[in-house]
């Protein structure tokens, strides 16, 4: 009965699919998996001891494989686009039996289906079992993994119809298709197969006919950096699996970096840079200046005609807001213009890629620390000059 099945299944296999293969797992006289290469498929395994080899019959109580102990499973080679799946078993005690199927060699298993109430084996009389294989559909790589979870099963002829069907589905293709965007993006679907339904995720995994259903003429909202993976599928044929990642970056923010000068007395200042290493602070003595800038009692000395130049480290990015904070002083030059101490502090803002600060009164000014804001720039096509005369409109930055 087991030939003349299998011959059934072959037939039907080469009259709908044409090009469909069959892996046939059947009959040992020995005690290692794959033992008899003519029926065994080469490359299934057992991942532990806790099972019985023997040389089964079709469809009788004494079958190929008997699963023991709870965790044992057997495991398949890798197979392109399964169609079909079935096998025999039977159970001597309430049992409980978990395919699952990986598609990177056996690093992640996902749940194909739990199979529990088997029928009690005695000879002739084990269950045929056909499994929904529509998760599988248009896969390749695909290793199978029949765990046991309880009880003790005894399996026989498992039956894998795999290949590539002469029907076809084409891959689902987007619009607007995988890039860097700087807004919300609304993502339509489409298929060249007529009558095809298209499913999709939007966290990365793998989709199948139970993932969300797209509508035609819809939009899928992106408005955040993800990943879409969809699948069409028509007659139970399933495509390949088509990928898009959108990378969704928000408009102008601001990075913040704050100099202190705890621990630094009566150390000159030369170049100084803050935590992030993307700014620089190079201070000087100036035309008129009579003392160095240096560090006392976790503070800075600027003394007048002292100068202090802000700078990014590349030209990549500009600043957006210099904040000094002082113990003593009275007002500051910041590229020319003089800026007053209010409530001890200076708040300087604007779009430069560098900055020029000056101490142009006769008085000292102690400075605790200085705060600087800056953004990257990205995908800008126009020169720096013209942003920074106001001429470019909605300018992007990286967060």
């Amino acid at each position: 009965m087991g030939k003349k099945l299998s011959l059934l299944l072959l037939l039907f296999m080469v009259t709908c699919y044409g090009h469909a293969q069959e892996s046939f797992f059947t009959g040992f006289n020995g005690s290692t998996i794959g033992d008899r290469d003519d029926i065994t498929p080469v490359g299934w395994s057992i991942t532990s001891s806790g099972s019985t080899l023997n040389n089964g019959v079709f469809q009788t109580a004494s079958p190929s494989l008997r699963l023991e102990t709870v965790g044992t499973s057997l495991i398949t080679s890798q197979y392109n686009y399964i169609s079909s799946l079935t096998f025999y078993a039977s159970a001597s005690t309430p049992t409980t039996l978990e395919i699952y199927y990986s598609i990177d060699n056996k690093k992640t298993w996902d749940i194909v289906t739990t199979e529990t109430k088997f029928q009690k084996g005695t000879a002739k009389n084990m269950e045929l079992r056909t499994i929904d294989v529509s998760k599988l559909r248009g896969l390749k790589g695909v290793q199978l993994k029949f765990r046991l979870s309880a009880g003790i099963i005894s399996i026989d002829d498992i039956t894998i119809k795999y290949g590539i069907p002469v029907a076809s589905t084409t891959m689902p293709t987007f619009t607007p298709n995988t890039g860097t965007y700087y807004e919300t993006q609304n993502i339509a679907l489409n298929c060249t197969t007529e009558g095809a339904s298209i499913f999709y995720t939007k966290d990365g995994t793998q989709p199948s006919s139970s993932s969300s259903p797209y509508i035609a003429g819809s939009a899928i909202t992106v408005d955040k950096s993800m990943t879409i993976k969809a699948i069409a599928i028509k007659d139970g044929i399933n495509s390949d699996i088509a990928e898009a990642t959108y990378t969704i970056l928000n408009p102008a923010t601001d990075i913040e970096s704050k100099f202190t000068f705890v621990g630094t007395d009566g150390k000159t200042i030369g170049t100084i840079n803050d935590a992030y290493n993307n700014i620089n602070i190079k201070t000087q003595l100036g035309e008129a200046s009579d003392l160095v800038p240096v560090y006392y009692n976790n503070t800075m000395l600027f003394y007048h005609g002292n100068h202090m130049v802000i700078a990014p480290i590349s030209n990549n990015f500009i600043i957006t807001e210099i904040l000094i904070q002082f113990t003593t002083g009275s007002l500051l030059s910041f590229n020319g213009t003089d800026f007053k101490v209010t409530a001890n502090q200076i708040k300087w803002t604007g779009v430069e890629n560098k900055v020029t600060i000056i101490n142009p009164k006769d008085k000292k000014a102690v400075i605790t620390d200085i705060t600087v804001k800056y953004r990257k720039i990205i995908n800008v096509t126009t020169n720096l000059a013209t942003i920074l005369d106001g001429g470019v409109d909605n300018v992007y930055y990286e967060i």
